[in-house]
């Protein structure tokens, strides 16, 4: 297996994954609960952001393992 694959496999499959589960979370708790309390409503944005910004996180670390090859031929020592 090529180091690339293992790049997407460890970090953009499961910063996706984040995300649909972040969505589906949001999506399903707002549907069941119209009108949530305070304190519901707080507990489900920070739980979504958690996963979004880990999810994101994922996506900037393995996009510069991705990238870091070129940049370092193009940029680095010769």
């Amino acid at each position: 297996m090529r180091w690339r694959d293992q790049v997407l496999i460890v970090f953009f499959i499961p910063a996706v994954v984040l995300w649909v589960i972040a969505g589906v979370w949001f999506l399903s708790l707002m549907q069941f609960e119209p009108h949530p309390s305070s304190e519901a409503t707080a507990l489900i944005l920070r739980v979504t952001a958690y996963l979004v910004v880990g999810g994101a996180v994922l996506l900037v670390i393995g996009t510069g393992l991705m990238l870091a090859p070129y940049w370092t031929r193009r940029w680095g020592r010769k």
